[in-house]
């Protein structure tokens, strides 16, 4: 991902398609406590699709389009988490439920369990805070 630094503690991060030559998505993340080892967090408060892959706003919500879109906030925010190891040192990845619909799929991905074994093998958790879905180093 590309990085501009938007103050000391926001971010913006461009996630680029596999040649480099346009965004797929734009995510905004807010270091929060960056000094401190225990309480450090990044927060991805905003997560912006190329405007083809916003099937929210698209009439044909094709299935290739909400794959696509799927795959792409997918790596948004792998490549975020990432970012908690050495670029933005932090104990977890916080990601905000700006919709309905994105706190349904929180609630759904906590209630499923499905990502629970893959995290555990990471040394990771999940856990849902109001309208935050929070993925913490253990």
């Amino acid at each position: 991902m590309n990085h501009e630094n938007n103050s000391d503690d926001s971010h913006t991060y461009c996630l680029l398609d596999e040649n480099e030559t346009y965004a797929r998505s734009i995510v905004e993340v807010t270091h929060i406590l960056p000094n401190s080892r225990e309480h450090s967090r990044l927060k991805l408060l905003n997560v912006t699709l190329e405007p083809n892959l916003n099937f929210e706003a698209n009439e044909s919500g094709s299935e290739k389009i909400i794959r696509e879109s799927f795959e792409v906030l997918s790596s948004s925010i792998t490549e975020s988490l990432l970012l908690t190891y050495e670029t933005l040192p932090s104990k977890g990845l916080k990601i905000y439920g700006r919709t309905n619909s994105m706190i349904g799929m929180f609630d759904r991905i906590i209630l499923s369990g499905t990502l629970n074994s893959t995290l555990e093998k990471c040394g990771l958790g999940i856990k849902q805070e109001n309208k935050w879905l929070v993925i913490y180093k253990k």
